[in-house]
């Protein structure tokens, strides 16, 4: 979600720049920002120690997309005046459209420490928050906004926001509903409920939603992202292409906009079998977020070299008894796009499995040893179970194994397996350029390091392949089951039983029916999974074999890339 716009605009009042704040206030309400932009320069120069001045400078800079022009605004402001709440909250506007979101966040939580009640900053940072995984403080930041301004629509929003970041889908569907009642073109609301709808499966009144979203002043282009994967598009759907070109043409500033908007039309495109045309559309996706902010790949190398010194045979061994028998949890992962969602849903269809979803807290309990220097006192593993379990619980209650699904657990499995030894854990693996063109065609939060396509995606692989190695060697046999997607899809029953058995309980024929599974489903696969279990994914990528650039390294030797298709 891009930065709100921040009219009207109050331009400050000065004494020696009086006359030229008067000439930019004329040139603002005239809509003419870059002869705006320089008169308040002008103003600034005359008082150079004036916060409102300066501040007054960089919303203008923030509304004609001058991202960078209006953080070192804002930064000046809050150096003349720093208590100075909304330059803080404008700061964090500024920082987030550049893509720099752990200083965006920063600046909005300095914005609210400064003043409690000012609810558009509070909304931004649950906003930041929830991109980031941190579901519950996001959801704190909505709760302020409820008493923290007259803004009866910015409420109803945050209400619902609050209700899904505490797992109340249901509920948050009805207060959706009823500000659509109330405000029948607020693009917000109808772009959430129809997201909403998405993860249930009601993918007809989704589509109805947003396309009544779209049709909105000003709504945010992007969204025809998932508009698109609502369904399969056919030639008679040709003016879908038309209108992602000219929204494509004239594209919002912010950089997640622009790919989401290439990845909705290279999705049509694929539909209609337009494959070079769509690789195209995938590749300037890619090349956007790489220019916004690239993937240290170098840096996630090290990090794998790290963990696997760390995760040695002996030390596993020595940690034996460091953990908790609880044999509740199971983790499902592998890389993204591999067929995560669908053992998901085949397996929490048992009546005794509960789906989790992503969960974070493996993330963040690495992410703890990582900061300690790689080093973790005796008791760590034990109080890490405690805690995952407490969490899992709340969630899932007495249900007898809870699954979850992140699939960049794939770092921590030696982590889980000291602190649960019970637990069960079920890597999935797919074809490594199906799996990669998949990621490529794929929109992944701005927040996450990791690369969508080119060579740093090729390098990330071998990385993960490396790492999955380790963990073969070194993890127990008996807790550690590997399944292919390929044979999934081909034998559905045969490799559903290993799962289910995998797990300790009796067969149940539920899980051969996934796509019947009532279960909200909030990733990039939520169209995928309501279909019955099919094979038309497999070998996707001689589709694309032509047009594959860097990723045809991924291809498996002694295979070929077809000829260009006719």
């Amino acid at each position: 979600m891009s930065a709100a716009k921040v009219t009207p605009l109050q331009i400050a009042r000065g004494g020696a720049a009086a006359r030229t704040l008067a000439r930019a206030s004329r040139l603002y309400g005239q809509a003419r920002l870059r002869e705006a932009i320089d008169a308040m320069r002008s103003a600034a120069s005359l008082e150079p120690n004036n916060a409102q001045i300066v501040h007054d400078l960089g919303v203008i800079c923030l509304e004609a997309g001058l991202y960078s022009d209006a953080a070192a605004a804002f930064r000046r402001a809050v150096q003349i005046k720093p208590n100075f709440a909304q330059a803080f909250w404008r700061l964090g506007l500024a920082l987030e459209e550049r893509g720099q979101f752990k200083p965006a966040t920063a600046a909005l939580r300095q914005a609210t420490e400064l003043q409690p009640r000012l609810p558009d900053a509070q909304f931004r940072l649950g906003l930041l928050l929830e991109q980031q995984g941190h579901r519950h403080e996001a959801g704190e930041r909505y709760r302020q906004v409820l008493s923290a301004g007259p803004n009866a629509r910015l409420r109803r929003f945050a209400e619902a926001r609050a209700l899904l970041m505490e797992g109340q889908d249901a509920k948050a569907e009805r207060k959706l509903r009823q500000a659509v009642r109330i405000e029948p073109n607020d693009a917000s609301a109808l772009g959430l409920l129809a997201a909403l709808l998405t993860n249930e499966g009601a993918f007809e009144e989704a589509a109805h939603f947003f396309e009544r979203a779209l049709a909105q002043p000003g709504c945010a282009p992007d969204l025809y992202y998932h508009l698109v994967r609502c369904r399969k598009y056919t030639p008679e759907d040709n003016d879908i292409v038309e209108r992602l070109r000219s929204a494509s043409a004239k594209p919002p500033g912010n950089p997640a906009a622009r790919i989401r908007l290439q990845l909705a039309l290279g999705k049509v495109l694929d539909d209609l079998g337009r494959y070079e045309e769509a690789m195209q559309a995938f590749d300037a996706a890619a090349n956007i977020r790489r220019s916004a902010r690239p993937a240290d790949v170098a840096a996630f190398e090290q990090r794998v070299d790290e963990i696997i010194r760390f995760f040695s045979t002996e030390f596993i061994e020595s940690n034996r008894s460091a953990g908790n028998l609880d044999p509740t949890p199971v983790l499902i992962f592998g890389m993204p796009r591999s067929g995560t969602t669908l053992v998901e849903q085949i397996v929490s269809s048992h009546p005794l499995v509960y789906g989790a979803g992503e969960v974070q807290f493996w993330s963040r309990t690495g992410a703890q040893i990582e900061s300690a220097g790689m080093r973790v006192d005796g008791e760590f593993f034990g109080r890490a179970a405690l805690t995952c379990m407490a969490y899992l619980r709340k969630q899932a209650g007495a249900a007898e194994r809870i699954i979850d699904k992140n699939p960049f657990n794939f770092l921590w499995a030696g982590l889980f397996h000291i602190a649960l030894p019970r637990g069960a854990m079920i890597h999935c693996r797919r074809s490594t350029i199906d799996t990669a063109l998949s990621i490529h065609q794929t929109y992944f939060n701005e927040t996450m390091d990791f690369p969508t396509g080119g060579e740093p995606l090729v390098r990330y692989f071998r990385a993960y392949a490396r790492l999955m190695e380790h963990w073969r060697r070194v993890l127990a046999r008996d807790r550690f089951l590997e399944v292919d997607y390929e044979d999934l899809t081909a034998e559905p029953l045969l490799h559903s039983t290993r799962m289910i058995a995998h797990l300790g309980l009796e067969w149940d024929d539920c899980c051969l029916r996934p796509e019947m599974n009532p279960r909200r489903v909030k990733t990039a696969s939520r169209w995928q999974v309501r279909q019955p279990i099919y094979q038309s994914s497999v070998e996707r990528w001689r589709r694309y074999g032509p047009y594959l650039g860097p990723l045809a390294d991924l291809v498996p030797s002694g295979v070929g890339p077809p000829s260009r298709p006719r």
